[in-house]
Protein backbone atom coordinates (compact mmCIF):
# COMPACT_ATOMS: atom_id res chain seq x y z
CA UNK A 1 0.00 0.00 0.00
CA UNK A 2 2.60 2.37 0.72
CA UNK A 3 4.51 1.69 -2.34
CA UNK A 4 1.29 2.83 -4.11
CA UNK A 5 1.12 5.76 -2.58
CA UNK A 6 4.76 6.67 -3.33
CA UNK A 7 4.15 5.76 -6.86
CA UNK A 8 0.95 7.27 -7.16
CA UNK A 9 2.39 10.63 -5.08
CA UNK A 10 5.32 10.74 -7.70
CA UNK A 11 3.55 10.38 -10.53
CA UNK A 12 1.24 13.41 -9.60
CA UNK A 13 3.96 15.73 -9.32
CA UNK A 14 5.60 14.47 -12.56
CA UNK A 15 2.02 15.16 -13.94
CA UNK A 16 2.07 18.64 -12.03
CA UNK A 17 5.60 19.78 -13.10
CA UNK A 18 4.62 18.92 -17.04
CA UNK A 19 1.41 20.52 -17.27
CA UNK A 20 2.99 23.61 -16.34
CA UNK A 21 5.25 23.86 -19.75
CA UNK A 22 4.23 26.26 -22.13
CA UNK A 23 5.68 25.75 -25.64
CA UNK A 24 6.51 29.39 -27.18
CA UNK A 25 6.66 28.77 -30.62
CA UNK A 26 5.91 32.43 -33.20
CA UNK A 27 7.79 32.60 -36.43
CA UNK A 28 7.47 35.73 -39.31
CA UNK A 29 8.63 38.58 -40.87
CA UNK A 30 9.70 41.94 -40.45
CA UNK A 31 9.08 44.01 -43.78
CA UNK A 32 9.01 47.68 -45.15
CA UNK A 33 5.80 48.80 -44.83
CA UNK A 34 5.91 51.20 -47.91
CA UNK A 35 8.01 48.79 -50.47
CA UNK A 36 7.03 45.33 -48.14
CA UNK A 37 11.03 44.31 -48.53
CA UNK A 38 12.76 42.51 -45.98
CA UNK A 39 14.64 44.20 -43.27
CA UNK A 40 17.61 41.98 -41.99
CA UNK A 41 18.94 42.42 -38.70
CA UNK A 42 15.87 43.92 -37.17
CA UNK A 43 15.64 43.09 -33.66
CA UNK A 44 12.01 41.27 -32.01
CA UNK A 45 11.79 41.44 -28.11
CA UNK A 46 9.92 38.73 -26.40
CA UNK A 47 10.27 37.86 -23.17
CA UNK A 48 12.92 39.31 -22.27
CA UNK A 49 14.96 38.23 -24.97
CA UNK A 50 16.59 39.41 -28.38
CA UNK A 51 16.11 37.71 -31.48
CA UNK A 52 16.97 39.15 -34.76
CA UNK A 53 15.91 38.82 -38.12
CA UNK A 54 18.06 37.18 -41.30
CA UNK A 55 18.70 38.78 -44.44
CA UNK A 56 14.90 37.54 -45.63
CA UNK A 57 13.35 39.38 -42.58
CA UNK A 58 12.45 35.94 -41.10
CA UNK A 59 12.81 35.23 -37.63
CA UNK A 60 11.72 32.16 -35.49
CA UNK A 61 11.36 31.92 -31.44
CA UNK A 62 10.91 28.63 -30.12
CA UNK A 63 11.63 27.28 -26.64
CA UNK A 64 9.51 25.63 -23.41
CA UNK A 65 9.24 27.54 -20.35
CA UNK A 66 7.30 26.99 -17.32
CA UNK A 67 4.56 29.40 -17.67
CA UNK A 68 3.49 30.89 -20.87
CA UNK A 69 5.06 34.67 -21.39
CA UNK A 70 2.55 37.69 -22.18
CA UNK A 71 2.58 37.65 -26.12
CA UNK A 72 4.45 41.41 -26.54
CA UNK A 73 6.68 41.49 -29.44
CA UNK A 74 8.44 45.11 -29.63
CA UNK A 75 10.27 45.34 -32.99
CA UNK A 76 13.00 47.80 -33.45
CA UNK A 77 15.35 48.52 -36.61
CA UNK A 78 17.26 51.70 -36.85
CA UNK A 79 15.79 54.68 -39.09
CA UNK A 80 12.52 53.26 -38.63
CA UNK A 81 9.72 53.37 -36.01
CA UNK A 82 10.33 51.19 -32.94
CA UNK A 83 6.56 49.05 -32.93
CA UNK A 84 4.62 47.22 -30.42
CA UNK A 85 2.38 44.29 -30.53
CA UNK A 86 0.68 43.27 -27.79
CA UNK A 87 -1.62 39.62 -28.73
CA UNK A 88 -3.93 39.02 -25.61
CA UNK A 89 -6.35 35.99 -25.04
CA UNK A 90 -9.71 36.33 -23.70
CA UNK A 91 -12.23 33.56 -23.37
CA UNK A 92 -11.98 32.46 -27.12
CA UNK A 93 -10.44 35.47 -28.71
CA UNK A 94 -7.70 36.53 -29.54
CA UNK A 95 -7.21 41.01 -29.58
CA UNK A 96 -4.02 42.35 -31.32
CA UNK A 97 -2.96 45.76 -29.89
CA UNK A 98 -0.47 48.32 -31.74
CA UNK A 99 1.84 50.70 -29.76
CA UNK A 100 4.03 52.88 -31.29
CA UNK A 101 6.60 55.23 -29.85
CA UNK A 102 6.68 58.35 -30.57
CA UNK A 103 9.85 59.87 -30.05
CA UNK A 104 8.99 63.16 -27.75
CA UNK A 105 5.34 61.82 -26.82
CA UNK A 106 6.04 58.44 -25.31
CA UNK A 107 3.92 55.39 -26.86
CA UNK A 108 0.16 55.54 -27.58
CA UNK A 109 -1.98 52.80 -28.55
CA UNK A 110 -3.55 52.80 -31.95
CA UNK A 111 -5.03 50.93 -34.74
CA UNK A 112 -2.89 49.98 -36.99
CA UNK A 113 -2.34 47.29 -40.06
CA UNK A 114 1.47 46.97 -39.40
CA UNK A 115 1.31 43.71 -38.79
CA UNK A 116 -0.84 40.62 -40.75
CA UNK A 117 -1.07 37.02 -39.21
CA UNK A 118 -0.86 34.55 -42.74
CA UNK A 119 -0.66 30.72 -42.11
CA UNK A 120 0.27 30.99 -38.49
CA UNK A 121 3.44 33.32 -39.46
CA UNK A 122 3.32 37.02 -37.89
CA UNK A 123 4.09 39.84 -40.60
CA UNK A 124 5.60 43.10 -39.12
CA UNK A 125 5.46 46.44 -41.11
CA UNK A 126 8.17 48.90 -40.16
CA UNK A 127 8.05 52.18 -41.15
CA UNK A 128 11.08 54.41 -42.31
CA UNK A 129 11.04 57.57 -40.36
CA UNK A 130 13.45 59.15 -43.03
CA UNK A 131 10.52 59.49 -45.09
CA UNK A 132 7.73 60.87 -43.64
Amino acid sequence: MTNRLTLGTVLSLILAMTSCDCVVDHQGYVLDSRTEKPIADATIKFDKREYKTDSLGYFKIHYITGFCPDWDFQIEKENYKTEKIIIELEDDEIIYRVQSKNDNRGSMEENSLNFKIKDDTIHFYLTDKRIY
